[in-house]
């Protein structure tokens, strides 16, 4: 799928009608959009959102206002977005409309995709979202239409479900999962049928305690989950607060220092958590063969004192002594005959020699000494790296907690009352998503100690139900659904930790190529994504280094889409190619990370659209996005209002040309598009 165009028409900031053209050749298939802040990049990535699923992201303010207010003081009410796409060598056109003042909006007339034939006729399509979702399904295409800014949200161990997610969207398992869901109901059904015959077979009570668990640990599952969506939604919202602190400048370095500070917190925390959990392992393993050295040391000094005084001779075991006397020589060759001193000497012996048994004991007591030693010094470094490295946990948190309260209080220094409003917001949303998280892991606890429970009832449930004859039929029928799958849910991890592998595989190869350090993330088989650096194990990545992973994360789910885009098989849906569309690439890159970035993005999507502030785009970055250029546009804000007397300028040249980013003293408020040349 590329994108051929998009036209608005008074949606959201943009007033009147505005169009972009895109490049789809391989010499132009990059589109640069040079925009401030408040100047409508956001409206530009969820205008095609919007087009094709009726969806915004998280960062568009008030998703119910869609017509131009200027638009609608001006007696106009209907706002549409139109996009021309190609799919499969055909043009396609889809459009949605909003009419203000409606409280419900006709879905049957407001969206549309028609297909446009070489000779300019069109066909409507009969079912334009089951379309639109074949094209594009819509838990991918956030991926694809990408809000950079976000990008850092997918490192931490917070995150780990949106990774795990965003892995099995990218890898199209939707019909796997569902053909397992379908196999968990039926598996669920053939339950009930069992229960239900049970009831009869006078298992009833032991049917009844078991259904009052499973409906108590449904509720909970109900209430984790809607606090997972909570929890995603806040997360959300604090990014966007977050990165409004970070581009006003009244606060913008206080909270660059403060999200360093309070990641290296999370950081050291972590590390004192290891550390203590060493110490447990390290108790486990070590404690008893420290005490056992202890007992083993006396057992050898009293062995030692018995073969000192001859009462267990080493040489001599009592087997080989009472040979030597039947055989009537001993092994110098000297004979043994019966009243012989010779042969009194060798029969003393046996009384003091040890048996087969007790050498046998005091080699295993010799040996255990020798290998407890060789442990000794290794157990004893271990036991110091723990609590060293627990010692440096203490001290990196006492540090950075008090770095956090200073600039706290600086931050309360600050005369902006917007910036103050927006620190209230984060502390409340902080506090509450931490009851959420709380009660999440609580919930979730209870729910294993249930699932346990739960687990003994079945088990002692179906030992009766196997007992019954007249149950037997409808066993086989549940145990197969179950064996089926079981066998579906071990086919689909297959596939996730093959694609997890393959998509850490090529972060890290972009790391090695881009990095200012020798770093690399690894991705747990829970999806918990971290950050390693070599040689500082400890070091937490900075806000920068995080969204530079991020954006790289989101980059191979990108690639590994359009490596399975030809994948053939009943199991997974083949992989999508689509154009990237990413708001705010480089956040809060240096220069050098915006230059290597801007080499590796236009290798990773056939089509691609940046959408790029003054920060963003400076002449080196510029120079490495030149060779993959097509067009570029500016938007401009027009502001009704007069120019205040002291402002910044906010104008960018482009081709030697000075383009106005916002203009004061204008007929209209709104956005307006204009093509560079």
């Amino acid at each position: 799928m590329r994108l051929r165009s998009i036209t608005f028409s008074n949606f959201r900031c943009f007033y009147g009608e505005q169009e972009i053209e895109f490049g789809i050749n391989e010499d132009d298939y990059l589109t640069i959009i040079h925009a401030e802040n408040g100047a409508g990049k956001t409206s530009l990535l969820n205008a095609i959102l919007w087009t094709f699923y009726n969806t915004t992201t998280g960062k568009f303010g008030q998703p119910d206002k869609i017509v131009n207010q200027e638009a609608i003081s001006n007696g106009k009410t209907v706002a549409w977005v139109e996009v021309k796409f190609e799919h499969l060598q055909s043009t396609y056109l889809a459009r949605r409309s909003f009419r203000h003042g409606l409280k419900t909006q006709d879905e049957t007339n407001s969206f549309r995709v028609t297909k446009i034939s070489s000779d300019g006729h069109s066909v409507p399509e009969p079912f334009p979202k089951t379309f639109i979702e074949s094209v594009i399904p819509p838990e991918i295409a956030k991926y694809f239409f990408f809000d950079g800014e976000h990008a850092e949200s997918f490192v931490g161990a917070q995150n780990k479900k949106e990774v795990g997610a965003a892995v099995r969207n990218i890898l199209g398992c939707g019909v796997l999962e569902t053909a397992i869901e379908d196999l968990k109901d039926l598996e669920s059904k053939a339950d009930r049928e069992l229960r239900a015959a049970a009831r009869l077979s006078g298992l009833q009570d032991t049917v009844e305690v078991i259904e009052k668990l499973e409906i108590e640990i449904q509720k909970k599952k109900e209430a984790v989950k809607s606090a997972e969506r909570m929890i995603i939604d806040e997360d959300s919202r604090l990014v966007d607060l977050k990165t409004f602190l970070k581009e006003s400048s009244a606060s913008r370095e206080l909270q660059r220092q403060l999200e360093r500070a309070q990641s290296g917190l999370l950081k050291a925390q972590k590390d004192k958590a290891e550390s203590e959990n060493k110490f447990i392992k390290w108790t486990d393993r070590n404690a008893l063969p420290l005490v056992s050295e202890a007992l083993l040391s006396k057992v050898e000094a009293v062995l030692k004192s018995n073969k000192q005084s001859n009462r267990i001779p080493e040489k001599y075991a009592r087997p080989v002594i009472e040979e030597l006397l039947q055989l009537g020589k001993c092994i110098c060759g000297t004979n043994l005959e019966p009243g012989s001193l010779e042969r009194k000497a060798v029969e003393e012996l046996v009384s003091s020699s040890a048996d087969e048994e007790h050498i046998e004991r005091w080699g295993r007591v010799q040996a255990s000494l020798v290998n407890l030693q060789r442990q000794k010094p290794n157990s004893i470094r271990q036991f110091k790296d723990a609590i060293e490295q627990r010692e440096r946990a203490v001290d990196a948190i006492a540090s950075y907690e008090q770095s956090i309260g200073s600039l706290d209080n600086n931050f309360k220094k600050i005369d902006d009352e917007e910036v103050q409003q927006v620190r209230k917001k984060i502390d409340s949303i902080t506090a509450e998503l931490t009851t959420l998280r709380t009660r999440t892991v609580r919930t979730n606890m209870a729910i294993e100690e249930d699932e346990r429970d739960l687990a003994n009832k079945k088990k002692n449930l179906d030992s009766q139900q196997k007992q019954q004859a007249n149950l037997q039929a409808l066993r086989v029928r549940h145990d197969l659904i179950q064996k089926a799958r079981i066998k579906l849910e071990e086919r689909l991890d297959n596939h996730v930790q093959a694609a997890r592998g393959k998509i850490s595989s090529d972060v890290n190869q972009m790391l090695r190529r881009i990095a200012h350090q020798p770093m690399k993330i690894v991705l747990s088989e829970d999806f918990n994504l971290n950050v390693i650096f070599e040689g500082n194990a400890n070091l937490a990545p900075s806000t920068g280094e995080g969204q530079l992973v991020g954006l790289l994360f989101t980059a191979a789910l990108i690639s590994f889409s359009k490596l399975r885009a030809n994948t053939t098989g009943e199991e997974l849906v083949p992989g999508t190619v689509a154009p990237l569309f990413l708001d705010a690439p480089f956040g809060q890159l240096d220069t050098t990370y915006q230059e290597k970035i801007a080499e590796v993005l236009p290798e990773l999507a056939d089509q691609l659209c940046l959408m790029l502030s003054s920060s963003q785009c400076s002449p080196a970055v510029l120079d490495k996005l030149r060779p993959f250029g097509g067009r570029q546009y500016v938007l401009i804000r027009h502001n009704k209002t007069d120019a205040p007397e002291e402002i910044e300028d906010r104008s960018i040249s482009l081709n030697g040309r000075k383009y106005e980013q916002t203009l004061w003293g204008q007929d209209i408020s709104g956005s307006t598009l204009e093509l560079v040349v």
